[in-house]
């Protein structure tokens, strides 16, 4: 297979992962350096995935106060013969908090309850929650065994463009 195949099979694998995903793993850090794992849901627009998270929860102010983030994909295990060749996709992320009377914080929050639902309406009106932009900067995809790779600039771009395509 042509390494031209190969991008695009890759390219496929991780915007179908960021289509069919409607919540992500978060990983950040607090003040001390401690590392924590949450899940919340996100929408790609773009070129970027948002969050739109509670000030009660830790990640919140890990986000604000740290800049960066990691996130991961993951199939669901009931759809994965083997847990060890789970497709996913990781991704390392610069970390902006978009401005609510922004137009861009009006767009992402109509294209969330559009594809995540009435809870967002809800959610919205509520001053504890805030919107981030996670700028994917570095990504690796994982389709199962033997089939990694990390994505290049352009590869990542593409796959964002097409997750952003196909979730409106």
């Amino acid at each position: 297979m042509m390494d031209a195949e190969r991008s695009a099979w890759f390219i496929e694998d991780a915007s179908a992962l960021l289509h069919a995903m409607r919540t992500l793993l978060l990983a950040t850090a607090n003040g001390e350096g401690e590392p924590q794992a949450s899940c919340t849901p996100f929408v790609v627009d773009d070129g970027a995935l948002y969050v739109f998270v509670s000030a009660l929860a830790p990640h919140t102010a890990n986000l604000s106060a740290r800049g960066d983030t990691s996130v991961m994909l993951v199939r669901d295990e009931a759809h994965c013969a083997d847990p060890f060749a789970r497709p996913r996709l990781t991704l390392r992320c610069s970390v902006a908090e978009v401005a609510r009377d922004s137009g861009a914080w009006h767009q992402v929050l109509d294209r969330m309850h559009a594809r995540l639902g009435a809870t967002v309406a809800l959610v919205r009106e509520l001053p504890d929650f805030s919107l981030f932009r996670l700028s994917p900067r570095q990504g690796q995809v994982v389709s199962g065994f033997a089939r990694a790779r990390a994505l290049s600039d352009s590869d990542l771009a593409a796959a964002l463009r097409a997750a952003s395509g196909a979730s409106g």
